[in-house]
């Protein structure tokens, strides 16, 4: 059975973000597929600094829904 599973990359280590069922030392595949980020998914919707841009899609500080 196959199953996707999300996860970052944190310390040199991946880690799922969400609870999986395995056996203490299952073997398995890891396919990796980087996540797309939001600056790649709209290159070239806007005309402004592509830092700018950068900053406005990817910094946390920014909160979209309030």
């Amino acid at each position: 059975m196959s199953t996707a599973v999300k996860a970052i990359f944190e310390n040199g280590v991946l880690k799922p973000l969400k609870k999986i069922d395995l056996k203490e030392r299952q073997k398995v595949e890891i396919i990796l597929k980087p996540k797309e980020s939001a600056v790649e998914k709209t290159k070239g919707m806007f005309r402004a600094n592509p830092d700018l841009i950068k900053f406005i899609a990817e910094d946390d500080s920014i909160l979209w829904d309030k």
